[in-house]
């Protein structure tokens, strides 16, 4: 089959902070003259040119990515595509496997030339790059992925330096987008029809520190909240000791900010979190959490916790289980330690044993579980706003894409498409969904 020219299957892997990387390539390559083709099935790709934009953050996101690379590479042999681009993390990671295993690849680039990647596929020979880290924060048009809800990257990088996180290496310092920038951005998200915005960043309540020397996320709430026909902020990848007073205040008061915070935790017991190089204590994560609870108590708190950590023992685990049997959290994600190469925490020799991992992580998700369903069972009664998302499901302000529950839609007569706002009287639960039916 014969291959169009200007045409560009995209495959975007990882996390929402790349997705947001991936939708400011295509808005560049359509504006350069590009034609977008599906990539869904990756054996039927026929395009000029295939985008991987790769994770590089575990293991198994690296070696989800080799394996995309592999079979990208067979399509080009396969003569269905006639150029390969990496993007993303990989690049930063792993530059020499790439230039190396895979010569068939025509260029690599890291998350600093996201912005300029049309303009590298106009040359006539193209040259192997790879990113030096320096972020270009010039406003970029994005074409948006997702229906009615959409990533919105506040900033880039990271400062906390977790013993077990390879961030820092791979996107560099935290630098925050101007904030005239970000608002710009939003209103062209609003224009394009999204309901939802969604605030994202290696740690989205460090915004500002490297501008002003404050943490503004505050004030940028405050302000994103006056931009007319946005009707949800979510905030996403908040760092607990970067939670101020004013941003619990923000939070409580401005209507259009979803009450609900993601904070990834990743431990409770103070042995492990300074392990971690985590700035936070037990009794300071406490503070923050019975202060949100206090000041806003609908809402929905979300965190990410880490099990089997070197020299994570039973009576740490036991600690931790006891903390989120307190602590209730509306939603919660776990993962197994992984031994990261680079970092500090790889070279501790007090590796806990991968038996004992999972019996960790599947002893925590069923305490999660249960308390999921407990506290899903009180919403049967009450009336939800809900976000559609196709026409059997939507999402609640308890609910972030693709990470969290849903809400199940009875069947109706009523109209209704991908980005709708709609009012749903809960009927049912489980220990991850509401379902309901439209409230005419």
């Amino acid at each position: 089959m014969a291959i169009d020219l200007k045409t560009v299957a995209v495959i975007s892997l990882g996390c929402p902070k790349n997705l947001t990387d991936t939708e400011v390539m295509l808005g560049q390559l359509i504006e350069a003259g590009y034609e977008i083709v599906p990539a869904t099935e990756l054996e039927a790709i026929n395009a000029e040119v295939l985008l991987i934009n790769t994770c590089a953050f575990l293991e198994s996101a690296r070696s989800e990515a080799y394996q995309t690379i592999t079979a990208g590479i067979k399509l080009k042999h396969k003569k269905q595509v006639n150029k390969i681009v990496i993007a993303g993390c990989l690049p930063v990671y792993d530059r020499q496997k790439l230039q190396e295993h895979w010569p068939e690849i025509d260029l690599v680039i890291g998350p600093a030339e996201v912005y300029k990647l049309a303009a590298f596929l106009e040359k006539s020979k193209i040259n192997y790059q790879v990113g030096n880290l320096k972020y270009n924060l010039l406003p970029a048009n994005r074409v948006v992925t997702t229906a009615g809800s959409a990533y919105l990257k506040i900033a880039e990088g990271c400062d906390n330096h977790c013993s077990f996180c390879t961030i820092p290496r791979l996107r560099g310092p935290y630098r925050s987008k101007p904030k005239e920038v970000i608002l710009a951005e939003a209103k062209t998200l609003v224009q394009a029809g999204i309901k939802e915005i969604v605030l994202v960043a290696q740690d989205t309540t460090g915004y500002g520190k490297d501008i002003s020397g404050k943490l503004e996320l505050a004030e940028l709430l405050k302000e994103l909240s006056q931009i007319k026909k946005i009707e949800w902020i979510r905030v996403m990848y908040a760092y607990p000791m970067h939670i101020t007073k004013e941003l619990i205040k923000v939070m409580a008061g401005e209507e259009k900010i979803c009450k609900y915070l993601d904070i990834p935790l990743q431990h409770i017991d103070d042995e492990i979190l300074k392990s971690m190089q985590r700035q936070a204590t037990e009794a300071a994560t406490r503070k923050v959490i019975d202060e949100l609870k206090n000041k806003i108590p609908e809402l929905a708190l979300r965190t990410t916790l880490i099990v089997g950590y070197p020299g994570e023992q039973n009576r740490h685990f036991e600690k931790l289980l006891k903390f989120v049997e307190e602590s209730k959290f509306a939603r919660l994600g776990v993962f197994t330690y992984s031994r990261e190469e680079g970092t500090s925490a790889a070279k501790k020799r007090d590796q806990v044993a991968e038996e004992v991992k999972k019996q960790r992580f599947d002893k925590l998700m069923r305490l999660q579980n249960r308390i999921s369903e407990e506290q899903n069972k009180m919403f049967i009664g009450k009336e939800l706003d809900v976000l559609i998302e196709s026409a059997s499901r939507g999402r609640s302000f308890r609910d972030a894409p693709e990470i969290d529950g849903c809400v199940h839609l009875d069947k109706t007569k009523h109209a209704i498409s991908p980005g709708d706002m709609v009012k749903v009287q809960i009927t049912r639960s489980d220990s991850y969904d509401l379902g309901g039916k439209m409230v005419t």
